[in-house]
Formats: structure tokens, sequence, C-alpha cells
């Protein structure tokens, strides 16, 4: 998905698809099936139960039991305000939206994690690589309100960064609305870097925004 929202979500096929750097290399605990993801073109398997650790928080895979919590960002007029999906009305919204997210990932097309603090257990947001192909996938991520500027996106997504190439993906990509700045900056701490300039385009029927792509090459 490519998009972004308030240090929350970037994935750009939604700005929240709403279907929505570095620090040292994740640990994990593994005890799932393997998925192969079709046509990657990079060998590429994926393992949904894997749990990716950083000095604060532990991603593990998302749940529908999550869906919950996720409303408490999904529900959020201020955090949905550069996504190109609105809000949503009630948690029952939020759980439609997440079984189709947990399609995506028993598709083996799209990974999600939910992020919680690996001391006290609080939900914090929501992490992904989504629309896997061809070696190139984009980076998602979604923070509740409550925790930003406290540069836990950073540090989950650089832990979803080292995974991706662990997987052996080679390129993933980020679209943002022009004026989201928190998520501008975000990207551009993982060292990802824009491509071209903002265009216009149709978020949703009847809807534009301005947008902005950005790119991380995760080759050597």
């Amino acid at each position: 998905m490519i998009l972004s929202t308030n240090e929350q979500r970037t994935c750009a096929r939604p700005l929240a698809r709403w279907h929505p750097p570095f620090f040292p290399e994740s640990g994990y605990f593994s005890s799932g099936r393997l998925q192969s993801v079709p046509d990657c073109g990079v060998g590429l398997v994926t393992d949904p139960t894997r749990v990716l650790y950083t000095d604060r928080l532990i991603l593990s895979a998302l749940k529908i039991q999550d869906s919950s919590e996720l409303f408490r960002i999904r529900g959020d007029s201020e955090c949905m305000q550069f996504w190109d999906a609105p809000p949503d009305d009630d948690p029952a919204a939020t759980a439609d939206i997440v079984s189709l997210l947990l399609r995506d990932a028993a598709a083996a097309t799209s990974i999600y994690w939910t992020a919680r603090q690996s001391v006290g257990n609080q939900f914090i947001g929501l992490f992904d690589l989504s629309d896997i192909e061809n070696g190139v996938a984009d980076l998602g991520f979604m923070t509740v309100r409550a925790w930003w500027g406290r540069g836990l996106a950073v540090e989950a997504c650089a832990s979803v960064i080292a995974e991706a190439k662990r997987l052996g993906l080679v390129r993933l990509r980020a679209r943002i609305h022009d004026e989201n700045v928190r998520s501008e900056r975000l990207l551009r701490r993982l060292q990802f870097t824009q491509q071209g300039s903002a265009q216009l385009i149709e978020v949703r029927q009847g809807v534009t925004r301005r947008a902005i792509n950005f790119a991380l090459s995760l080759g050597d």
C-alpha cells in the first residue's frame, strides 16, 4: 500500500490504503507456516507469524482482535487527516477493514504487524509491507496520536525495513499527501527520497489531493 498519515501509516494506494535508517536488526520468534509470494521475482518467502523486536517495541502479526485498538487511530479524525479514506464511523467498520487486510496477508501479498510497548504492552500502531510484487513493496505505518513525537514510528519502521531486506525485497515505496509534514519528516529520516513533484490525484470518488511519492532502495 503506499501511504501515510501523521506519523501513522505511509503507504500510497491508500495514503492510507484503506483496504490502507537505521536501527539494529530485529530479533524474531517464528512458529507458523511459510508462504511464497507469487510473482515477486526474488523467491520471497514470508512467515505470517514472525515477530520483530526493537529496543522499545514488539511487532507481532495483526489479528482480528486488534480491531478495537486500531479504531483509536482509524476513528480519530486528526490521525486520518492525510489518509485517502475518511475516519471509520465505529469499531465495526475498523473490523471490516482488518478483515480485508488479513485477506491480503493470507494471500501473501502483504504483511501487517501491530506494535506494542515491550514494557507495558500498550498499543502503539500498525505497520506493514503491502502490495509485494517483483521485489518491491509499499511501506505503511499509522500510530496512536498519544504516541506521536517519541520516535516510536521511526523505530518500528526501521525494523520493518530490516525485515524487508531479510526477505530479499529490493525497493520500498511510500506515498503521502503533500501537506503531511510529519510523515515526510519520518520518511526522510528513514532515508527515503522524493520521486518527482507533487501530483493531483483522486483519492476517492469526487475527492482529490496533491500527493508525493517516495522510494528507498534496499540494495547494498
